[in-house]
């Protein structure tokens, strides 16, 4: 988990609300930022859950197994690779043709 003092909030902040970002994006990163994602482990502590572990492998479902351990998000961390592996950073280093023709 990531805590106060690790950040530099201001920047956090202000680009939290970038119009760059779409509103649902904004949204997520807004719960994100605040910690107050509806993960199990979250609504545990508020009592709307009887047990804090992940419905798909049996661990504790907070933040961090959500976005990064969880067997139900593996599979779309692992396409994001993928598409930025396969499409991003070679188009990166791609040389433009009208540079090649100089």
């Amino acid at each position: 988990m990531i805590y106060k003092h690790e950040l530099p909030w201001n920047m956090v902040f202000n680009r939290l609300w970038d119009p760059v970002l779409d509103p649902p994006v904004q949204s997520l990163m807004f719960l994100l930022v605040h910690n107050i994602l509806p993960v199990r482990a979250r609504l545990k502590r508020l009592n709307m859950v009887n047990s804090d572990k992940c419905l798909e492998d049996d661990l504790v479902a907070d933040v961090e197994h959500v976005f990064c351990h969880c067997l139900s998000t593996r599979e779309g961390w692992q396409w994001i690779r993928w598409k930025v592996t396969t499409d991003l950073i070679p188009n990166i280093f791609q040389i433009p043709s009208f540079i090649s023709q100089l």
